[in-house]
């Protein structure tokens, strides 16, 4: 069902978020 199709991809943002914290450096941030 379409439900649970969106709950799935918004796990799958989440775990690019976190992908994306966890391994972009921070220094372009300053």
């Amino acid at each position: 069902n379409s439900r649970g199709q969106l709950q799935k991809m918004k796990d799958s943002m989440d775990d690019v978020m976190d992908y994306l914290v966890n391994n972009t450096p921070l220094n372009w941030l300053v």
